[in-house]
């Protein structure tokens, strides 16, 4: 990442945000999912945001799961220097319907914290995505809100693209993201083009 240099002006363009994932290790009911991510500005030229993230999830039921994990992540809002920030969270996912549309729902809350001293705080997001199940390419669509303890709503976020899943759980997909910032009073929006790949479990166990 030293090599990318800031652009300064990061409003205004499409950026470039990459997920990779894998399922390092599962039970018959858990399964933990570890992986990293990066987000490039509208250049393609600069990494202003990139981390890491583990996060446990138990089916309780066939429709009902816990969610836990955490987040390290390394960002550069305004081209100042990377500003590190750990995020426990945890929550629970709720499948819907899985046809003839695959409906998924999940409701997390997020602990921020700052070792260089800015002060902790909550968020909470919820999400909803919907999926009409094919074999080659199912189209998708997801909606996910964003709210601050003190604050209330500061961010809508909606995604549309395309997946593909293969045996084993993992799945790769492409799609187009519209996210809307409130910032200071404002509603400040930003595009994205949107990859994933997520590696079913990587270790077999014997």
């Amino acid at each position: 990442m030293a090599a990318l240099q800031p652009t300064g002006l990061r409003a205004g363009g499409i950026e470039s945000w990459n997920t990779v994932e894998a399922t390092i290790a599962h039970g018959s009911r858990w399964r933990l999912d570890c992986g990293g991510f990066v987000r490039l500005d509208h250049n393609a030229t600069y990494a202003y945001d990139d981390g890491v993230r583990c996060r446990t999830t138990v089916q309780l039921t066939p429709r009902f799961s816990v969610i836990g994990g955490m987040l390290s992540r390394w960002l550069d809002k305004n081209d100042k220097g990377y500003v590190l920030e750990e995020r426990p969270f945890g929550g629970v996912g709720i499948m819907i319907a899985r046809t003839p549309l695959r409906i998924e729902s999940a409701t997390e809350i997020e602990r921020f914290f700052y070792p260089g001293g800015k002060p902790a705080y909550n968020r909470y997001r919820s999400r909803i995505e919907f999926e009409k199940p094919k074999r080659l390419l199912a189209p998708y669509f997801a909606e996910e809100l964003f709210f601050n303890y003190d604050s209330g709503l500061v961010r809508t976020r909606t995604t549309v693209g395309l997946r593909h899943r293969m045996e084993g759980g993992g799945r790769v997909e492409c799609g187009y993201q519209f996210q809307n910032d409130l910032t200071n009073g404002a509603w400040v929006p930003k595009h994205s083009i949107r990859t994933g790949y997520y590696f079913g479990e990587i270790f077999h166990r014997r």
